[in-house]
């Protein structure tokens, strides 16, 4: 074998070999905050009742949008989805579509993915405006009020506001607030990148209210769409 061909191979033996005991270390690294979350209760969004038509819509997963998702994000596991008016599905009634991603404890990248990505930033790429940030709304998830963030944007496709909720789901005992930013997190996400903790299960529910006469219609439809099937259950 000619040695240039040999010195190549190597490299990439060595490279391979880098990889792997980068891999091997996150893996460890993640053990202990696995362990300590181990027995906290968790949030999760069962739709299968969802799957029937309620109140006239209709729920239609979307799978393929999550791809997109996976490039960016690195959630253990999510759906996405829209809910439309069954008489309605060719885009001119109102529709709720949403993303939801499960973090698992221990992720590397949870200061990052969750926090990181501000739906203003986000909706820009679609081409949107952030209109106005409206006060919190509360949700209460068996007996546990959370806060939703609630936006309004001005898409370019629509003359109907496009209402936006962001929620996001943490453990109550938990170090962090749910709508922190990375700028508010710096100090944070040093202690992680230096000492690995601590890293959370955590949730994220994403959704957009299309065709809607106000945003009280919006947030009934998101309630009743989405909210009402959010558990909490055991690990």
């Amino acid at each position: 074998m000619p040695f240039p061909s040999v010195l190549k191979l190597r490299f990439w033996w060595i490279a391979a070999a880098a990889i792997l005991v980068a891999e091997v270390f996150v893996y460890l690294r993640s053990l202990p905050e696995k362990k300590r979350w181990a027995a906290e209760p968790v949030l999760t969004l069962d739709l299968n009742e969802a799957g029937q038509e309620s109140g006239g819509y209709q729920l239609i997963d979307l799978p393929d949008r999550l791809s997109g998702a996976v490039e960016q994000l690195t959630f253990a596991k999510g759906r996405c989805g829209v809910f439309q008016l069954g008489e309605r599905m060719t885009g001119g009634g109102p529709s709720l579509d949403f993303f939801y991603f499960e973090y698992e404890p221990g992720n590397s990248r949870f200061l990052h993915d969750v926090f990181g990505h501000a739906p203003e930033v986000c909706m820009r790429s679609t081409g949107a405006a952030l209109k106005q940030e409206h006060p919190e709304r509360t949700i209460v998830v068996e007996g546990r009020s959370m806060p939703v963030k609630v936006l309004e944007f001005v898409s370019p496709v629509s003359t109907s506001p496009l209402w936006f909720f962001r929620f996001t789901w943490l453990p109550e005992n938990a170090p962090f607030k749910p709508y922190n930013t990375t700028y508010m997190m710096r100090e944070a996400k040093v202690k992680t990148g230096l000492f690995g903790n601590p890293k959370p299960p955590a949730r994220v529910l994403l959704a957009g209210a299309m065709g809607y006469e106000s945003l009280d219609a919006a947030w009934s439809a998101y309630n009743r769409l989405l909210v009402d099937h959010l558990k909490i259950t055991p690990p």
